[in-house]
């Protein structure tokens, strides 16, 4: 366990009850720190990742999608689909950036690969010239609970159009085995 105590220029964390200067953890935004209370960070091991498998059925359905709706003659590309599944469906975080930093961030996190995408939302509250950025996750770094969320919203919206999928039972497989890999 890691326990640490804010100050106004400094924190020491106890590692082990053993205090360390001059270690540095990153705090999510909007979290508000108040000097000289005790703070908790719990270290958990990773979650099991996503199979290949479940990431080329993603592909798949994105595609199925894409072609379904881009009949009429509105083009739509799988990664647009993609990328609004991620939206609707993904893991992000919310971080307060400078005004001066925004691009630069936005830029920054979007290049970590397709799905990792930004939205601006605005003036930070209580943060003066900061901005409040919303900072979705791409499905690479995905556990098998997220993962699964993106094959639900993209089924759902199949189902939705009218496209065939995989049997419930195929879906369940494919989960299954990010537990075996």
């Amino acid at each position: 366990m890691i326990e640490f105590t804010t100050a106004v220029h400094a924190m020491t964390a106890f590692i082990n009850g053993v205090p360390r200067e001059g270690i540095f953890i990153p705090i999510p935004s909007g979290t508000e720190l108040k000097e000289n209370i005790k703070y908790k960070i719990e270290i958990k091991r990773p979650s099991k990742t996503r199979s290949l498998d479940a990431n080329s059925y993603c592909w798949l359905l994105c595609q199925k999608i894409a072609e379904n709706v881009s009949r009429d003659g509105t083009y739509i590309s799988k990664e647009d689909v993609y990328r609004r599944a991620i939206k609707n469906s993904g893991e992000f975080v919310d971080m307060a950036v400078t005004n001066a930093a925004v691009d630069k961030t936005i830029n920054a996190w979007e290049s970590n690969g397709l799905g990792w995408l930004t939205e601006n939302l605005g003036a930070a509250r209580n943060l003066k010239n900061c901005t409040k950025l919303r900072c979705y996750y791409g499905s690479h770094v995905y556990d098998m609970k997220a993962m699964s969320r993106l094959l639900e919203c993209l089924t759902d919206e199949c189902q939705q159009l009218g496209i065939p999928i995989r049997p419930q039972e195929d879906m369940e497989s494919l989960i299954k085995e990010w537990g075996d890999e």
